[in-house]
């Protein structure tokens, strides 16, 4: 599992989780971040080295 945060920062408000093997739509990567949305329209933040 993957925590989702409002923010590229792990001190950022949680939003969600993400669950082993749920896809995600990936939009940018920067300083070892992902920003995704996930199938039920939310989207957020994940530390990259929690995501493959």
């Amino acid at each position: 599992a993957a925590n989702v945060r409002a923010a590229p920062d792990k001190n950022s408000k949680l939003i969600t989780t993400l669950n082993n093997g749920q896809k995600v739509t990936v939009f940018e990567e920067p300083n070892g971040w992902i920003k995704v949305e996930l199938d039920n329209g939310i989207k957020g933040w994940v530390a990259n080295n929690l995501v493959r």
